[in-house]
């Protein structure tokens, strides 16, 4: 099996129509990387009573799958949830929940909803990934649902990227990792004024530069001015200056270090007992 993903993690305010959302992601996976997905997934969750009720449908991908989709997204209130997955697997997929082409998982935690993109590093080494993340912002947007917060990584798929970016921890971590993801698990609704870490992308806003009002013009010195961007609706992008495919979690070079040092000196990194980047 291909033996890493990339991860766009977005996180953002407000109620995403969730049926145009899909319909976004169909057509602009079939344009632009010629794919079609293969399941749509949904998990539809009562919290109307004292004890959480969950009934999930995975379904073949098609027009009667959107049908009931639909359906479902119909009797979604406040207190009726729906959350849903776009996916296809790998030819002979060992395991259906990591072995993936890509994932698309929308998941609401209100305040903050997350929309977490996986695409498997192998098939899609020649991606624009800065350009892919400032399409789905820009959409984001135009459906009144703006971001707060987001990051781009490559992941060892032994660590299960899907359940990593959303605070879940796998035995395939080190310890760093492990320390990171509790303090994601408790301060992920702080993300909006805090970054979960120094990433090879990075989305962050105003709120994540109040106390140091100088660390734009330092981050753009770091990473280079052709790395460093101001996007719609208030966010700033910063990226390491090398590919991607370079990128490993468990490393800080001198620039991904200088970076962390940035945010930590400015106390807008999250984190649960002082933990920071090493060489």
């Amino acid at each position: 099996m291909y033996k890493r993903s990339i991860i766009i993690s977005l996180r953002f305010k407000g109620n995403l129509p969730q049926l145009q959302t899909l319909l976004f992601f169909r057509d602009l996976l079939r344009e632009r990387y010629e794919k079609d997905i293969a399941e749509l997934f949904f998990t539809v969750t009562d919290k109307s009573g004292i004890y959480w009720k969950d009934k999930s449908k995975k379904l073949k991908f098609s027009d009667s799958a959107i049908k009931k989709f639909q359906e479902a997204l119909a009797i979604a209130n406040e207190k009726i949830i729906v959350d849903f997955e776009l996916l296809r697997n790998l030819e002979n997929a060992e395991y259906k929940s990591r072995d993936v082409d890509f994932s698309i998982i929308y998941k609401q935690d209100y305040p903050i909803n997350s929309l977490n993109l996986i695409f498997n590093a192998s098939i899609y080494r020649n991606a624009k990934w800065k350009k892919l993340v400032e399409e789905v912002h820009d959409f984001l947007l135009k459906q009144k649902c703006p971001v707060v917060y987001g990051f781009v990584l490559a992941l060892d798929n032994l660590k299960n990227p899907a359940l990593y970016v959303e605070g879940v921890g796998s035995p395939s971590l080190n310890s760093r990792e492990r320390d990171k993801v509790n303090a994601w698990t408790m301060g992920m609704m702080d993300c909006e004024t805090k970054i979960w870490d120094v990433f090879w992308g990075n989305m962050i806003s105003e709120k994540h530069l109040r106390s140091h009002p100088n660390v734009l013009s330092e981050i753009s010195k770091i990473v280079g001015n052709e790395n460093f961007s101001e996007l719609h609706g208030g966010l700033y992008w910063f990226n390491l200056d090398y590919d991607i495919e370079k990128f490993d979690n468990s490393i800080f070079d001198e620039k991904r270090e200088s970076l962390y040092s940035l945010f930590n000196r400015a106390d807008k990194i999250l984190t649960t007992n002082g933990v920071i980047g090493t060489k």
